[in-house]
């Protein structure tokens, strides 16, 4: 079950004082989220988070453990060795799409 909102308010404070030195702007422009959006979450207007909200935040922080934000989980971050197993699968999985691309392009230019 995801936290009452009032705890996911406490844990994006949380976030944008350790991630954006507690500047909201700052951490709207990094996240791409609406400055509205941010104030009904940080308000409890908003009631739970969406999930493009939640995917944004990953997206820009993507040390910061989901259950931890989400869930009763103890740990904000993510182990650095399974984030560096994400970073290292991401960069294959790009490598592979330039690769493929470049393939493509080479065997349409003949």
């Amino acid at each position: 079950m995801i936290y009452s909102n009032l705890v996911f308010n406490i844990k994006i404070k949380e976030i944008i004082n350790l991630k954006c030195s507690g500047n909201k702007n700052q951490f709207c422009l990094e996240t791409g989220i609406k400055k509205i959006t941010l104030y009904k979450i940080l308000s409890g207007e908003n009631l739970k988070p969406n999930y493009e909200t939640i995917i944004k935040i990953k997206k820009t922080f993507p040390d910061l453990n989901l259950n931890w934000l989400l869930y009763d989980d103890l740990e904000m971050y993510i182990l650095k060795e399974k984030h560096y197993k994400i970073i290292l699968n991401e960069l294959e999985n790009e490598i592979e799409r330039k690769e493929l691309l470049i393939e493509f392009l080479k065997n349409n230019l003949k």
